[in-house]
């Protein structure tokens, strides 16, 4: 009976897809999501809702090549009419940390651009090529989500350090500093 019961919830757990452990995008997949839309200029007008979900690391997998997938989307055809279709948005979870910011905002602008119905190209650097080449915009925006986390585990460092006018001064100056530079972060690209 014991064995039943694990062998029944083993195949309960197998059989619920991956995308039934997404969760909606936090603030920073939505902000790679504003930058993208930046990027190009252009909201997705074919779609009617955009389900935009962070899904657990690898599930989506091309079960073709064996090769983890960094996002997916929906792509309208470009003869849809405004508002027609509800597209769906997946990012790995892989990509949502935040040392590597640069890499989400490249898989997000490059799947934005599917959503607005644009199909893969055969230029390496343009960003609908499927290796997701990193525009200047996400560089720009990845070395400052690089530097505001070493900054803030700078700032948690000090902050488990035995208080002193000099471990103070640091303390005092770092929090400054994370401050600055999350403005500088969360602020659009001019």
């Amino acid at each position: 009976m014991k064995r039943l019961a694990v062998t029944v919830a083993l195949l309960v757990v197998l059989a619920v897809p991956a995308t039934a452990q997404a969760a909606p995008f936090p603030s920073r997949l939505n902000f790679a999501y504003s930058l993208a839309i930046d990027y190009w200029g252009q909201t997705p007008q074919a779609c009617a809702s955009i389900d935009k979900q962070i899904v657990p690391a690898g599930s989506l997998g091309n079960p073709l090549t064996g090769f983890a997938i960094s996002g997916r989307a929906t792509q309208p055809a470009t003869s849809a009419p405004p508002g027609s279709v509800n597209c769906v948005l997946l990012i790995d979870r892989a990509y949502a940390e935040p040392i590597i910011f640069d890499l989400l905002c490249a898989v997000m602008v490059h799947n934005v651009g599917h959503l607005l119905g644009k199909e893969h190209s055969e230029d390496p650097g343009d960003a609908m090529h499927e290796s997701i080449p990193v525009p200047e915009l996400c560089n720009v925006k990845g070395r400052q989500a690089t530097r505001l986390y070493m900054l803030r585990m700078k700032l948690h460092w000090l902050k488990r350090q035995k208080s002193g006018d000099k471990v103070d001064q640091i303390r005092l100056q770092t929090r400054r500093e994370v401050s600055e530079e999350a403005k500088r972060f969360w602020s659009p690209v001019s």
